[in-house]
């Protein structure tokens, strides 16, 4: 079995804007296998949205050690880190984080801009994307002209567009109507079958349904792994 994610220990104490420590994780453990569906569940300000963060690189842990698809994070540089984020994951978010003045595939093609790839490349590879999240015909519309689901799936072709090992998704269907959520399940569900890590964090138990694995969350803690 090889792993994706080997976290160790992990903990993370970040200051409050009123100056006070807080707790966000203490001493979590943790190994995903690649290729799987993990979810990270519990009620807000369990430590979810921390330890999705520190899994992409945004965040670097007080303690611990935690190593993604063969990244020592723990002693990344700040460089390595950008690499990291292009290279290796995809994050899909519950604000969907598109921007306005630009259509479609320019949105989705942004992480291939920042690697510096060519216009044509961008817009092939942006293209086939948005193709696969079922949108071939909304390449040049802009967000506003698109509804909620189909803003979360341009956003879900973005994170998808350089082929990414590992997703990360911060409740993504949590501002969906229910038609739409499943449409995106369906399609990180193939992206799973297909070979992809994805590692959720969700409230929604048709999210927790779908999972190969399940890790629950209380205070900043691992509770139940399953």
């Amino acid at each position: 079995m090889t792993l994706a994610v080997q976290a160790q220990h992990v903990s993370m104490i970040y200051k409050s804007n009123s100056g006070h420590k807080v707790q966000a994780l203490e001493n979590v453990s943790l190994e995903v296998s690649s290729g799987s569906w993990c979810v990270l569940s519990g009620p807000s300000g369990s430590g979810k949205s921390s330890m999705l963060h520190i899994l992409g690189g945004l965040l670097t842990p007080t303690a611990g050690t935690i190593e993604v698809a063969g990244y020592d994070l723990t002693q990344a540089t700040s460089n390595m880190r950008s690499t990291y984020r292009l290279r290796t994951i995809g994050f899909v978010f519950q604000a969907f984080y598109l921007l306005p003045h630009l259509r479609a595939w320019e949105n989705v093609a942004l992480p291939l801009l920042a690697l510096g790839e060519p216009h044509k490349v961008r817009k092939e590879r942006a293209t086939l994307a948005l193709n696969a999240v079922g949108l071939a015909d909304r390449l040049y519309h802009h967000p506003a002209e698109l509804s909620g689901g189909e803003q979360q799936r341009v956003a879900l072709a973005r994170a998808i567009v350089n082929h990414p090992p590992i997703i990360l998704a911060d409740e993504p269907t949590g501002n969906l109507d229910a038609a739409s959520a499943n449409m995106i399940l369906d399609i990180l569900q193939k992206l799973v079958q297909q070979g992809s890590t994805l590692i959720c964090a969700t409230h929604d138990t048709k999210v927790t349904e779908r999972a190969t694995q399940s890790v629950t969350m209380r205070h900043g803690k691992v509770v139940d792994l399953v």
